[in-house]
């Protein structure tokens, strides 16, 4: 019964979760923070024809400061709709919704009521919803991350997966341009298909990785052709981001801008000031790592934590609300690996099995094996990690977990579909 009627199901979840997201846009829109005015300034000059840059906090030009996927996404919508933040933020509800059905194929794979479960805690996830209605690129990004990894999981059982790839590809380089940080994950990520899929897997996983540094040049190009940027570098930012985190300064938090350049750097150009702040920033690390050491949990709490950290938004209400959501979630999660692992080494529990997809074997249709198992569970778990770990390192907020949520509540949903539907054994 449920199964049949599981495009209902979605339908009202997607609604729901559009509903919700646009009630909060037109409630309590977010477009005064300083990421966001950068983002509308940069998409106003791109659709004016003036020069791609920012003012950084220390009063400098930056004009490889911020990756352009969010101001050109902001720019082609202002276009259409007008130049208006409200355009965008509508637009950015419905990405927020359409995040619901790829938490339902995500843990669709281990059966259909966890696949309902999923769905139905992306749409009504807290964080999901505040940040749909802010003039941020999070919802963007997490649309173009679930897409990536629902696609490279069934790349890897299907016997014809170029085309997949290409676009594999392209979501992964979307992915990049809208949060550079994610630029090690998507690259190693095609590496599992290699490991599962043999000589398919091996091609695949290098036509994604290869469709990913082709886009990228464009924009490494123009920043090495105006700053003499490394190709290693995506943006002016990093150097600066990792002193500020490691720095005799840090405290876990964004401070950035109450770092004073020295007058050494005075003469420096955006790119080589970006190169002394990272050289500086890792000899703070290799000077004291016991201190970078003692800073991880607290960033790590920062990232993870279930209340909200800014001194602006401590609200005691909504930080209780928010803690009573996010407690039980991540205990459910840590209960869903253990049962999403014995499901990936071919050992499905029977919780979890009920309803799970059969893949036949014709060559058109997907093959599932034990290890498209394990590389689905690996893909969905891999973004938690590497975020949780680079942010350990670099300053912790809530913003950053803000787009691994939905993989988070697939875990949720592995760990509650068993306690859902536990029973005790009656006495003889």
């Amino acid at each position: 019964m449920v199964q049949r009627n599981v495009k209902y199901y979605l339908v009202f979840l997607f609604g729901v979760a559009l509903l919700l997201r646009l009630v909060l846009v037109v409630a309590h829109p977010v477009t005064n923070l300083p990421d966001s005015r950068d983002y509308d300034l940069l998409a106003r000059q791109i659709l004016h024809g003036q020069p791609y840059q920012v003012t950084l906090p220390w009063g400098a030009p930056g004009q490889a400061a911020r990756m352009p996927g969010y101001p050109l996404l902001i720019a082609a919508l202002y276009a259409v709709g007008g130049e208006h933040p409200w355009v965008v933020l509508g637009v950015q509800a419905v990405l927020g919704a359409a995040c619901v059905p790829l938490a339902y194929l995500l843990a669709r794979r281990m059966s259909v009521a966890a696949g309902l479960v999923a769905a139905g805690l992306t749409a009504l996830d807290p964080l999901g919803i505040l940040f749909s209605a802010a003039l941020l690129s999070e919802t963007a990004f997490t649309l173009a991350l679930l897409s990536f990894i629902v696609i490279l999981v069934r790349l890897s059982a299907t016997r014809r997966p170029l085309r997949g790839a290409l676009l594999c590809g392209v979501l992964a380089a979307a992915a990049i341009y809208l949060r550079p940080s994610v630029l090690w994950l998507v690259l190693a990520l095609p590496a599992l298909l290699a490991m599962v899929g043999g000589r398919r897997g091996l091609a695949a996983g290098a036509t994604v990785v290869l469709v990913v540094l082709l886009l990228l040049l464009p924009w490494q190009i123009r920043n090495h052709q105006l700053l003499g940027m490394s190709y290693s570098h995506l943006t002016t930012l990093e150097g600066i981001c990792l002193y500020d985190s490691v720095g005799p300064q840090a405290t876990g938090a964004a401070i950035e801008d109450k770092v004073v350049v020295p007058p050494d750097m005075a003469p420096l150009n955006e790119a080589q000031r970006d190169a002394q702040w990272g050289q500086r920033g890792w000899q703070c690390v290799r000077e004291d790592p016991a201190r970078i050491l003692r800073l991880a949990p607290l960033k790590f709490g920062r990232t993870w934590s279930p209340w909200l950290n800014a001194a602006d938004y401590q609200v005691p209400l909504v930080n209780l609300a928010l803690t009573l959501w996010h407690v039980p979630v991540y205990v459910l999660a840590l209960l869903g690996l253990v049962w999403g692992w014995r499901g990936a080494g071919g050992q499905r529990p029977r919780e979890l099995s009920t309803g799970a997809p059969r893949l036949s074997g014709t060559p058109t249709e997907a093959v599932e094996t034990a290890g498209t198992r394990r590389l689905w569970y690996l893909a969905v778990l891999a973004p938690i990690v590497y975020f949780a770990l680079v942010h350990t390192l670099f300053f912790g907020s809530v913003r950053y977990r803000v787009p691994l949520m939905p993989l988070v509540y697939v875990w949720a949903a592995a760990g509650a579909v068993p306690v859902l539907r536990w029973r005790p054994r009656e006495r003889t």
